[in-house]
């Protein structure tokens, strides 16, 4: 661990127990083929990781993506929406979509790789641009640096990609349209 990251860290919130970033184990299914896999292990990226109460989580998020430079990547990959506690993970890369490879982030049962995911993304962001909030096997949640203007067009674009965020979220496009223009936010879970 990088002492000056958790020196950052401690001035934060003191006392907070940091450990070594855990990787989803079964990641390796999650590309499109084991040389893909194998280019991302190459990369030997690494990261640390805190246990948060979730109501705590906002304040710490906003403070540490202050106190931190671009050459990080922070987000929750298990989000407790009970009283639990939520987990952080501060990878040290300057590209996000490096922490849907390191969550092995897929949606396998409609077909979609880790690949598809970030691919699908970058083209979402060049018209849209956004943060990674929070990322997990399954799931992934994103918000958007400006107000989003055709939210409906957008959520028929998420839906096609995700049908889950639909079909078993909010029940119809238009409500996720709404969704979205209130959030400013957008996600993707696949069940």
């Amino acid at each position: 661990m990088e002492q000056t990251l958790v020196d950052i860290i401690h001035s934060i919130k003191p006392g907070l127990n940091i450990t070594e970033a855990e990787v989803n184990e079964d990641r390796e299914e999650s590309f499109r083929s084991e040389a893909a896999y194998q280019a991302f292990l190459d990369k030997n990226i690494s990261g640390i990781q805190i246990e948060l109460a979730t109501n705590e989580m906002e304040v710490f998020l906003e403070q540490l993506d202050e106190a931190l430079n671009d050459d990080y990547t922070i987000y929750i990959s298990d989000h407790s929406y009970d009283e639990g506690p939520s987990v952080v993970k501060i990878l040290k890369t300057s590209d996000k979509y490096d922490a849907l490879m390191f969550e092995g982030t897929n949606g396998i049962n409609y077909d979609k790789t880790v690949e598809d995911i970030i691919d699908f993304l970058k083209q979402l962001e060049t018209d849209r641009p956004f943060q990674l909030y929070s990322v997990g096997f399954d799931s992934m949640l994103g918000v958007f640096e400006e107000e989003v203007e055709d939210v409906e067009k957008l959520a028929e674009a998420l839906y096609e990609f995700c049908p889950d965020v639909v079909d078993q979220g909010t029940e119809t496009v238009e409500a996720l349209a709404a969704e979205i223009e209130n959030s400013n936010s957008f996600y993707f879970w696949w069940d």
